[in-house]
Protein backbone atom coordinates (compact mmCIF):
# COMPACT_ATOMS: atom_id res chain seq x y z
CA UNK A 1 0.00 0.00 0.00
CA UNK A 2 1.41 2.76 -0.78
CA UNK A 3 2.22 5.78 1.15
CA UNK A 4 0.11 9.39 1.14
CA UNK A 5 2.62 12.22 0.99
CA UNK A 6 1.18 14.96 2.29
CA UNK A 7 0.97 18.49 0.27
CA UNK A 8 2.47 20.95 1.39
CA UNK A 9 2.30 24.79 0.43
CA UNK A 10 5.19 26.57 -1.53
CA UNK A 11 5.79 30.27 0.13
CA UNK A 12 4.59 32.56 -2.39
CA UNK A 13 8.05 33.82 -4.89
CA UNK A 14 6.53 37.26 -4.83
CA UNK A 15 9.12 39.91 -3.30
CA UNK A 16 7.64 43.42 -4.12
CA UNK A 17 10.24 45.67 -5.46
CA UNK A 18 7.65 48.85 -5.41
CA UNK A 19 4.46 49.19 -3.36
CA UNK A 20 2.03 51.68 -4.63
CA UNK A 21 -0.10 53.28 -2.30
CA UNK A 22 -3.57 54.09 -3.46
CA UNK A 23 -6.59 56.09 -1.35
CA UNK A 24 -10.10 55.67 -2.85
CA UNK A 25 -13.59 56.98 -2.56
CA UNK A 26 -16.12 55.71 -4.97
CA UNK A 27 -13.70 55.34 -7.61
CA UNK A 28 -15.04 52.57 -10.05
CA UNK A 29 -14.44 54.44 -12.87
CA UNK A 30 -10.82 55.16 -13.00
CA UNK A 31 -9.77 52.11 -11.61
CA UNK A 32 -9.53 49.97 -14.40
CA UNK A 33 -7.28 53.15 -16.34
CA UNK A 34 -5.30 53.30 -13.51
CA UNK A 35 -4.45 49.47 -12.97
CA UNK A 36 -3.57 49.31 -17.19
CA UNK A 37 -1.98 52.51 -16.70
CA UNK A 38 0.57 51.30 -13.57
CA UNK A 39 1.16 47.71 -15.70
CA UNK A 40 2.67 49.49 -18.13
CA UNK A 41 4.71 51.81 -16.17
CA UNK A 42 6.20 49.49 -13.80
CA UNK A 43 6.85 46.91 -16.74
CA UNK A 44 9.98 45.07 -15.40
CA UNK A 45 9.82 46.29 -11.93
CA UNK A 46 7.89 43.98 -9.39
CA UNK A 47 5.16 45.92 -8.14
CA UNK A 48 2.39 45.82 -5.22
CA UNK A 49 -0.62 48.20 -5.21
CA UNK A 50 -1.82 48.45 -2.00
CA UNK A 51 -5.29 49.95 -2.32
CA UNK A 52 -6.79 51.27 1.13
CA UNK A 53 -10.64 51.96 -0.44
CA UNK A 54 -13.35 53.97 1.99
CA UNK A 55 -15.80 53.06 -0.79
CA UNK A 56 -19.75 52.84 -0.75
CA UNK A 57 -20.07 51.67 -4.18
CA UNK A 58 -18.61 48.67 -5.75
CA UNK A 59 -14.77 49.85 -6.09
CA UNK A 60 -13.46 47.15 -3.89
CA UNK A 61 -14.88 44.33 -5.54
CA UNK A 62 -13.69 45.60 -9.09
CA UNK A 63 -10.95 45.93 -7.83
CA UNK A 64 -10.26 42.92 -6.49
CA UNK A 65 -11.35 41.18 -9.65
CA UNK A 66 -9.00 43.32 -12.28
CA UNK A 67 -6.04 42.67 -9.79
CA UNK A 68 -6.77 38.51 -9.67
CA UNK A 69 -6.83 38.98 -13.73
CA UNK A 70 -3.36 41.26 -13.86
CA UNK A 71 -1.78 39.41 -11.41
CA UNK A 72 1.44 37.99 -12.29
CA UNK A 73 5.28 37.30 -11.30
CA UNK A 74 5.77 41.01 -11.61
CA UNK A 75 2.67 42.67 -10.46
CA UNK A 76 0.35 42.01 -7.14
CA UNK A 77 -2.76 44.13 -5.60
CA UNK A 78 -4.18 43.96 -2.49
CA UNK A 79 -7.06 45.63 -1.25
CA UNK A 80 -8.26 47.02 2.23
CA UNK A 81 -11.53 48.11 2.22
CA UNK A 82 -12.04 50.62 5.42
CA UNK A 83 -15.90 50.05 6.65
CA UNK A 84 -18.18 53.21 7.17
CA UNK A 85 -18.12 54.28 10.65
CA UNK A 86 -14.94 54.79 13.07
CA UNK A 87 -12.07 52.69 11.10
CA UNK A 88 -12.50 55.99 8.44
CA UNK A 89 -12.05 58.62 10.99
CA UNK A 90 -9.27 60.51 9.44
CA UNK A 91 -10.61 59.67 5.74
CA UNK A 92 -7.69 60.24 3.29
CA UNK A 93 -4.52 60.87 5.94
CA UNK A 94 -5.57 57.94 7.68
CA UNK A 95 -6.28 55.81 4.15
CA UNK A 96 -2.59 56.66 3.72
CA UNK A 97 -1.37 56.03 6.63
CA UNK A 98 -2.71 52.60 6.85
CA UNK A 99 -1.83 51.72 3.37
CA UNK A 100 2.14 52.86 4.19
CA UNK A 101 1.91 50.30 7.02
CA UNK A 102 0.78 47.55 4.46
CA UNK A 103 3.03 48.12 2.10
CA UNK A 104 5.93 45.64 1.90
CA UNK A 105 8.51 46.64 -0.87
CA UNK A 106 11.60 48.92 0.24
CA UNK A 107 10.17 51.54 -1.48
CA UNK A 108 6.78 53.15 -1.24
CA UNK A 109 5.16 55.82 -3.71
CA UNK A 110 1.75 56.86 -2.60
CA UNK A 111 -0.51 58.29 -5.64
CA UNK A 112 -3.99 59.52 -5.95
CA UNK A 113 -6.51 57.27 -8.09
CA UNK A 114 -8.08 59.74 -10.41
CA UNK A 115 -5.49 60.02 -12.47
CA UNK A 116 -4.32 63.36 -11.84
CA UNK A 117 -0.68 62.24 -10.94
CA UNK A 118 0.39 60.85 -13.95
CA UNK A 119 1.08 56.87 -13.22
CA UNK A 120 4.17 57.12 -15.83
CA UNK A 121 6.12 59.33 -13.33
CA UNK A 122 6.45 56.92 -10.81
CA UNK A 123 9.28 54.65 -12.75
CA UNK A 124 10.51 58.43 -12.68
CA UNK A 125 10.47 58.49 -8.66
CA UNK A 126 11.86 54.95 -8.75
CA UNK A 127 14.87 55.00 -10.33
CA UNK A 128 15.85 58.30 -9.10
CA UNK A 129 15.73 56.78 -5.62
CA UNK A 130 18.16 54.14 -6.63
CA UNK A 131 20.26 56.58 -8.62
CA UNK A 132 20.70 58.68 -5.87
CA UNK A 133 20.28 56.69 -2.62
CA UNK A 134 17.28 58.76 -1.92
CA UNK A 135 15.20 58.35 1.33
CA UNK A 136 12.54 60.64 0.28
CA UNK A 137 11.14 61.56 -3.51
CA UNK A 138 8.79 64.20 -4.29
CA UNK A 139 6.92 64.43 -7.80
CA UNK A 140 7.19 67.90 -7.11
CA UNK A 141 4.66 71.26 -8.77
CA UNK A 142 7.23 73.68 -8.53
CA UNK A 143 10.03 72.92 -10.54
CA UNK A 144 10.65 71.50 -14.07
CA UNK A 145 7.60 70.29 -15.64
CA UNK A 146 5.97 70.16 -12.50
CA UNK A 147 2.10 71.09 -12.75
CA UNK A 148 -0.51 72.85 -11.23
CA UNK A 149 -3.28 70.67 -12.22
CA UNK A 150 -6.02 69.64 -9.93
CA UNK A 151 -5.72 73.09 -7.88
CA UNK A 152 -8.60 74.39 -9.23
CA UNK A 153 -8.29 78.16 -10.14
CA UNK A 154 -5.76 81.30 -8.54
CA UNK A 155 -7.17 81.06 -5.08
CA UNK A 156 -6.23 77.46 -4.46
CA UNK A 157 -3.09 77.90 -6.27
CA UNK A 158 -1.95 81.24 -4.27
CA UNK A 159 -3.35 78.96 -0.98
CA UNK A 160 -0.72 76.14 -1.79
CA UNK A 161 1.93 78.10 -2.42
CA UNK A 162 1.45 80.40 0.65
CA UNK A 163 0.99 77.00 3.18
CA UNK A 164 4.31 75.96 1.57
CA UNK A 165 6.37 79.15 2.71
CA UNK A 166 4.55 78.77 5.73
CA UNK A 167 5.92 75.20 6.13
CA UNK A 168 9.63 75.99 5.05
CA UNK A 169 9.69 78.89 7.31
CA UNK A 170 8.24 77.14 10.39
CA UNK A 171 10.71 74.62 9.81
CA UNK A 172 13.98 75.63 7.83
CA UNK A 173 15.79 73.26 8.79
CA UNK A 174 13.90 70.30 7.36
CA UNK A 175 12.57 72.29 4.58
CA UNK A 176 13.99 75.23 3.37
CA UNK A 177 15.60 73.53 0.57
CA UNK A 178 12.86 71.56 -0.34
CA UNK A 179 10.67 73.32 -3.21
CA UNK A 180 7.28 71.20 -2.45
CA UNK A 181 6.54 70.01 1.11
CA UNK A 182 2.67 69.47 0.59
CA UNK A 183 2.43 67.27 -2.51
CA UNK A 184 0.52 64.15 -2.44
CA UNK A 185 2.52 62.43 -4.89
CA UNK A 186 5.66 61.33 -3.45
CA UNK A 187 8.03 57.99 -3.10
CA UNK A 188 9.91 56.81 0.48
CA UNK A 189 12.38 54.62 1.71
CA UNK A 190 9.80 52.34 3.96
CA UNK A 191 12.39 51.22 6.40
CA UNK A 192 12.10 54.76 7.52
CA UNK A 193 8.54 54.73 8.97
CA UNK A 194 10.10 51.98 11.27
CA UNK A 195 8.35 53.06 14.69
CA UNK A 196 6.97 56.67 13.53
CA UNK A 197 3.84 57.95 14.22
CA UNK A 198 2.06 60.21 11.71
CA UNK A 199 -0.57 62.40 12.82
CA UNK A 200 -1.88 64.18 9.33
CA UNK A 201 -4.25 66.20 8.46
CA UNK A 202 -5.94 65.90 4.70
CA UNK A 203 -3.29 64.71 2.46
CA UNK A 204 -0.34 66.69 4.02
CA UNK A 205 1.37 63.01 5.22
CA UNK A 206 4.52 63.99 3.20
CA UNK A 207 4.93 67.10 5.23
CA UNK A 208 4.86 64.65 8.59
CA UNK A 209 7.12 62.34 6.99
CA UNK A 210 9.58 65.14 5.78
CA UNK A 211 9.35 66.09 9.52
CA UNK A 212 9.13 63.04 11.63
CA UNK A 213 11.71 60.62 9.57
CA UNK A 214 15.49 60.33 9.97
CA UNK A 215 15.60 61.07 6.10
CA UNK A 216 19.02 62.28 5.30
CA UNK A 217 18.48 62.73 0.90
CA UNK A 218 15.62 64.19 -0.90
CA UNK A 219 15.30 64.27 -4.44
CA UNK A 220 12.74 66.41 -6.54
Amino acid sequence: MKKKTKKTSQPDPFRAQLSVVIPTRNERDNVAALFAALGAALAGIATEVVLVDDSDDDTPALARALGAQMASPQFRVQVLHRARGTARIGGLATAVDAGLRRATAPYVAVIDADLQHPPERLRVLYESAHANDADIVLATRYQGDGSYEGLDGPGRKIISVGLKWVAKLAFPEKLLRVSDPLGGFFLVRRSLLAGITLRPIGYKISLEILLRCPWQTCVE
